[in-house]
């Protein structure tokens, strides 16, 4: 078949498919109506993706169309419909949750410790690079939680109450810190240790993903958000911890951190209260 024929062919088909699907639709990108767009959209995506749509209540506005092209853009009605079946409730929990334990402003001084002899552009890409590692590290544990216990032997009670004990030493030692940052001989260019893990990957943070993938598995992708949502503000807060620490000062730093830590403590109790209720109940 000529080069001349293959193309009318596609501009033939990618026409028909405007036709169907996206209709109406002009240069100023104006929107489908929603019956159109169920009638179009959805047949496509289940047969071109093998998805299943279960009933018809997508009330939402109409789907916006490129300006140029004409085409639809079918992501955004999953989106719609994702965003439209999540908890962001528990979301946010787990994720303010994750954060505190993360602790980016107690975090904040060590990390300007360790990285002091570096300059402004390495130290960004150093913090940038052990960031992303801690954050593999954990999506590691919480997609991996339920083979990890299975393998392990070890039951959710035993995590919870393991986890509600780890955190609670954590978060005592955030309302009373030492009076200094013990520092070894560190490199110039720390690689993972100490600053990926333990400090943002850490035992404590493993043991709460490794609880909330093994109590309801079937929510991976609310966990991820939350993880995700916390591990990016853990980010912003550490990258901008030099100018903030020139703003609130160490003692304004070690307030924040003791009030942090006394949040944990609640959730810690709460946490290790929950472990033994299931254990007592599981006699």
């Amino acid at each position: 078949m000529s080069s001349y024929v293959q193309g009318r062919t596609y501009a033939t088909k990618h026409r028909d498919v405007r036709e169907r699907f996206c209709r109406p639709a002009n240069k100023l990108g104006h929107r489908a109506r929603p019956g159109a767009i169920k009638r179009g959209i959805f047949r496509w995506l289940v047969k071109s993706l093998r998805l299943r749509y279960k009933g018809n209540d997508f009330n939402g506005p109409g789907m916006p169309i490129d300006a140029w092209t004409g085409v639809c853009q079918p992501w955004t009605i999953l989106a719609l419909r994702l965003g439209k079946n999540l908890n962001w409730t528990d979301i946010a929990s787990a994720a303010v949750t994750l954060f505190l334990i993360m602790d980016p402003l107690g975090n904040g001084p060590v990390f300007n410790a360790v990285l002091a002899k570096l300059d402004r552009g390495r130290r960004v890409r150093v913090v940038a690079r052990e960031l992303v590692i801690a954050l593999i590290i954990l999506l590691g544990f919480l997609f991996a939680g339920n083979f990890i216990l299975g393998f392990l032997g070890l039951s959710q009670p035993s995590l919870s109450i393991a986890g509600g004990v780890l955190l609670f030493l954590i978060s005592l030692r955030m309302i009373f810190p030492g009076r200094a940052v013990e520092q070894g001989e560190e490199d110039d260019d720390p690689f993972i240790v100490p600053l990926a893990v333990p400090m943002i990957a850490g035992p404590s943070t493993i043991a709460v993903l490794l609880l909330l993938s093994s109590n309801q598995p079937g929510r991976m992708l609310e966990w991820s958000l939350a993880l995700l949502i916390a591990w990016f503000a853990t980010t912003l807060l550490l990258l901008i911890s030099p100018y903030l620490l020139s703003v609130i000062g160490n003692r304004g730093a070690r307030a924040l951190e003791r009030l942090m830590g006394m949040i944990l403590v609640i959730l810690a109790t709460q946490m290790l209260l929950n472990g033994i209720r299931v254990f007592v109940q599981s006699l």
